[in-house]
């Protein structure tokens, strides 16, 4: 957003922050957030790629419907994806700041 529209926003009463602002995630938080959707993508692309159905793929997911981490990383794996793929994924999409 550039800094006009932000002051417009802000001069009409409006406040302007992120979503983990709003949300008033902590920094563990938003990075869990990014890892799973990361991964969640990861496997997509994966099966996009390889033609894989869901029904083949898919793990089981506990009853509030949002799959566990491990859950995410089998379904990764099941697609045929090594541990050195997923790291070079990770390598390629998250910034690293110093």
């Amino acid at each position: 957003m550039n800094a006009a529209k932000k002051q417009r926003l802000e001069d009409a009463g409006f406040r302007v922050g992120t979503p983990a602002d709003f949300l008033q995630l902590s920094t563990a938080d938003c990075e869990l957030i990014e890892l799973r959707l990361l991964l969640d993508a990861a496997i997509r692309e994966r099966k996009s790629i390889s033609n894989v159905s869901e029904a083949t793929h898919h793990s089981p997911e506990p009853a509030h419907g949002e799959p566990t981490f491990d859950a995410l990383l089998h379904d990764y794996f099941s697609t045929g994806a090594s541990l050195r793929e997923l790291i070079q994924v990770m390598n390629a999409k998250l910034p690293v700041l110093a």
